[in-house]
This record gives C-alpha cells, structure tokens and sequence, in this order.
C-alpha cells in the first residue's frame, strides 16, 4: 500500500467521523441507522431448536398437582398416573369454583363483602 492511498483511506475515515459526530449531535437516533448501512452482512440470530420441556409452553391451575399426589401416596397409592391427577385437579377446581359462588351470595345476602368460614360451611350444605 503506497503513503497516497494510506493518506486516501484516512482522510475517508476522519471525514466519516467527522461527519457521524455532526450528525449525532443533530439526530441522535441516526447512529442505529449508520451503524446499520456500515454492516454489509448484519449477523442473524438463529434459535436452536430444542426438546427440553422447559421450552414447552405450561398449563397452570390454581390447584398443583404435586400436594394432590401426596394424598394418594398417604391414602395407600404406589403410582398416580398425570391423568388421573389432571382429572382429580379440573374436578377439584369445579366443585371449588360453585362453592366460593354460592358462598359469595351468602356473604353479599350477610350484607358483607367479605367471605368468612361460616359462608364456607352453608355453601357446603
């Protein structure tokens, strides 16, 4: 590379800045856009595909499992199978959900708008 052309690529690059600096102080928001048309080949971000089950989208209930299947083991259970703890959960959840329903009217009928245990125990009845 002769001197000529050093000189050549380092007046380019003072222009550049000198330029980018002005720029900046203009628009702030155009460095993104010069540091974008100053990449030729922008990188690409891939995501490995994976089968992990923490990438598996969840199913949360309000009820976990893990306590209901600690119930069968004390009942006398060896193995409780996923669905049957599934089915015992939706189950659980139903009866739960018409429960607190009808406990609320008894509360709101009290004149409260609190729940307390003896709402609990007519809404059973």
């Amino acid at each position: 590379m002769s001197k000529w052309s050093v000189k050549m690529a380092f007046n380019k690059c003072y222009y550049l800045l000198t330029t980018i600096r002005e720029g900046l102080y203009k628009y702030p928001s155009a460095l993104f856009g010069i540091l974008l048309s100053m990449s030729s080949n922008p990188p690409k971000v891939l995501k490995k595909p994976s089968n992990s089950r923490k990438d598996m989208p969840r199913q949360t209930t309000l009820i976990p499992k893990a306590p209901l299947a600690r119930v069968f083991k004390e009942a006398g259970a060896h193995r409780v199978s996923d669905s049957a703890l599934t089915s015992l959960v939706e189950l659980l959840s139903e009866v739960s959900e018409q429960v607190a329903s009808k406990a609320i009217e008894i509360a709101k009928h009290r004149g409260s708008r609190t729940v307390n245990e003896g709402d609990i125990r007519l809404a059973l009845k």
